[in-house]
């Protein structure tokens, strides 16, 4: 009977359309403040905060993560779901209440403790509720949830902001907030058995103080693309060392090092989202530089990725018998690592557009078939005990290993086109060293894929 058990079975429905909500939800605003942020500057006249909203939200989203897997080992899931739920609430509504570009970063820090706490408190519902064997089900529902609104996200805020006001972007996710959370109430009602302390002798003061400085550490990468110069290449070292030396006690032993098991799993998850996130944003630059492309044109491409990524995600789902999680994470590992390897080549020597963006479709295939699974094995790795705990690292390495990325990335571009040369060559030649960074990063991440393996060692019942 257990084989045959779904995510939408009457026993996990309204479980599985609430947590789906909230991640909708929180991907819906996470993408909409883009579209309306200009409008937003315009308003408030902050343009010099600009990019200091979006990574403020990054680098609080670490308090948050750290914050909710300690206290969900601590006293169980509740308590940090509400608390999550409220702060990100809060946020929301400071942030429609903005009047200047200074509450509005206010706002998006409180947003980022809320949401980065939500990711992290997901997860263990999610280890607390569902068995090990539709974990890679639900994962696929969650790449959908992300897939929509990264499709229409980006044009219903438009709308709301042409025809109502930017407020509303806010506002209206505050409303509906409280919707999903009443969606999932039955289950963790149902499963309140599995609701209580993990671990109530977990530690958590040095983990807090460890956070807020990888949160510092994670701000002064954010901010490094807003210099130029020897300035934004100290930050970014000053940033790489104290992530390194701040995420360290937070994550499992030997995770830095790529450690065979569960320290590869995670370490993983780090490296996918570092190679495709710092390559996105620069190929879409290429398609325009390059090959003269408008934006909306060259966005095509970030679409295909989106899609391809959703349909991967949802295929290993259903091929769990099939393919065995360290196998569907060395598959996406290689299927992004070609797509990146063929991005550069093709850019370098000018093969047409449409072959960048039959590449991506790897690239998204391979995030859609790794991630998945890699958060299957992390949850499956872990006991009531440290669930929150894998989980925050799990999070956390996604944001932080994107962020740092970008930041070297960033600062590679902007050395390159300071270089002398002729505009043609000037001009391609940045975007070329950025994508191959980004390439490089897939390289090392093949090798991390047979390292994910189980670890009997780390291995829990």
């Amino acid at each position: 009977m257990a084989t045959k058990q779904s995510v939408w079975s009457p026993q996990y429905l309204l479980t599985t359309i609430g947590i789906f909500s909230v991640v909708v939800l929180t991907a819906f605003e996470s993408l909409a403040v883009t579209t309306i942020m200009p409008a937003v500057s315009a308003e408030l006249s902050g343009s010099t905060l600009y990019g200091l909203v979006f990574a403020m939200t990054y680098a609080t989203g670490v308090i948050g993560m750290v914050a909710a897997g300690s206290w969900s080992d601590r006293r169980g899931p509740r308590g940090p779901l509400f608390a999550a739920l409220s702060v990100f609430a809060v946020g929301l509504l400071l942030a429609g209440a903005a009047n200047s570009m200074t509450l509005l970063v206010m706002a998006r820090a409180i947003q980022g403790v809320g949401s980065g706490a939500i990711s992290v408190v997901i997860y263990v519902l999610l280890a607390r509720i569902y068995p090990k064997q539709l974990l890679p089900k639900i994962f696929a529902a969650f790449s959908v949830a992300w897939a929509v609104p990264s499709v229409v996200g980006p044009f219903i805020a438009g709308v709301i902001a042409d025809h109502l006001h930017w407020r509303w972007v806010f506002l209206g996710v505050l409303i509906l907030l409280p919707i999903a959370l009443l969606l999932m109430l039955p289950g963790i009602r149902a499963n309140a058995a599995q609701m209580g302390p993990g671990n109530a002798g977990a530690p958590w003061g040095k983990r807090l103080l460890w956070a807020f400085a990888a949160a510092l550490a994670t701000l002064v990468l954010g901010l490094a693309a807003q210099f130029s110069g020897l300035i934004a290449v100290a930050l970014v070292v000053v940033g790489l060392g104290g992530v390194v030396l701040s995420v360290r006690p937070l994550l499992p032993a030997g995770t830095l090092r790529a450690q065979r098991g569960l320290p590869s799993v995670i370490l993983m998850r780090g490296m996918l989202a570092a190679a495709f996130f710092s390559a996105e944003v620069y190929l879409v630059l290429a398609l325009v530089k390059r090959y003269g492309l408008s934006p909306t044109a060259a966005g095509l491409a970030l679409t295909v990725g989106g899609i391809s990524w959703t349909v991967a995600s949802v295929t290993q789902s259903r091929l769990t018998e099939q393919v065995s999680h360290q196998r569907a994470v060395q598959g996406g590992s290689i299927s992004l690592c070609f797509s990146l390897v063929l991005v550069v080549i093709s850019v370098l020597f000018g093969a047409p557009a449409p072959v960048l963006i039959v590449a991506w479709i790897f690239a998204g295939a391979g995030m859609g078939f790794g991630l998945a699974r890699l958060s299957t094995m992390g949850l499956s790795q872990a006991s009531k005990s440290n669930q929150g705990a894998i989980s925050s690292a799990m999070s956390m390495i996604d944001s932080i290993g994107a962020a740092a990325a970008l930041a070297v990335v960033g600062v590679v571009f902007g050395t390159l086109s300071a270089q002398p040369g002729e505009a043609a060559v000037a001009g391609i030649w940045p975007v070329i060293g950025t994508l191959a960074i980004s390439a490089a990063i897939a390289v090392v991440g093949v090798f991390i894929s047979y390292r994910t393996g189980p670890d009997k060692s780390l291995m829990t019942e």
